[in-house]
């Protein structure tokens, strides 16, 4: 609500064309672990668990309301 950063979004996400984001907030908080990773992906992996921000993001027309 204060507008704190809780998490960042993948260096590959686009928004939608087009549409502005007009709401964003933590859907849920997901704990993700080492063994969730695809196999070849586990020699990357810092920690065994750690916590994942699931984001809720509503997008529309510049202008638009919810």
């Amino acid at each position: 609500a204060a507008g704190q950063p809780v998490g960042r979004l993948s260096k590959k996400f686009t928004p939608p064309p087009g549409l502005t984001c007009l709401s964003a907030r933590v859907h849920a908080m997901l704990t993700w672990r080492k063994s969730d990773s695809d196999p070849e992906y586990q020699d990357r992996c810092q920690c065994d668990s750690w916590e994942v921000v699931l984001p809720e993001l509503v997008f529309g027309p510049a202008g638009s309301d919810e």
